[in-house]
C-alpha cells in the first residue's frame, strides 16, 4: 500500500484512454523485441496446441521454451483465431 503523499501524486497523473493505449502498445513493443533479441541467441523448442473456447472457436497457441541465463524460460510465442472450426474425427 502507499502512503497518503504518494497516493496524491499518483492521482495527478494522467490517464485518458489513449495514455493507457499507448503505454499497453510501448510496454508490448519492448517485450516482443525482448523475446525476438533472446530467441535469436540460443535454441528453442516450439508447442503448438488447437484447443477450442468456450464460444465454439478454435484457437492455436504457440509456446516457446529456451535456456535464459540459469534456468528454462516458457513465453507465449502466438495466440490466433483459426478460420474453421476444428472437430475430432476418427477415421
Amino acid at each position: 500500500m502507499l502512503d497518503e503523499k504518494s497516493a496524491k501524486h499518483l492521482s495527478t497523473v494522467p490517464l485518458s484512454n489513449d495514455t493507457v493505449s499507448r503505454r499497453i502498445h510501448d510496454l508490448a513493443s519492448y517485450v516482443k523485441q525482448e523475446l525476438v533479441t533472446r530467441l535469436q541467441k540460443t535454441r528453442f523448442a516450439l508447442q503448438m496446441d488447437e484447443s477450442t473456447d468456450v464460444a465454439g472457436l478454435a484457437i492455436l497457441l504457440v509456446i516457446v521454451r529456451y535456456p535464459y541465463e540459469s534456468s528454462f524460460e516458457e513465453d507465449m510465442l502466438m495466440c490466433s483465431p483459426l478460420p474453421t472450426n476444428t472437430t475430432g474425427k476418427k477415421f
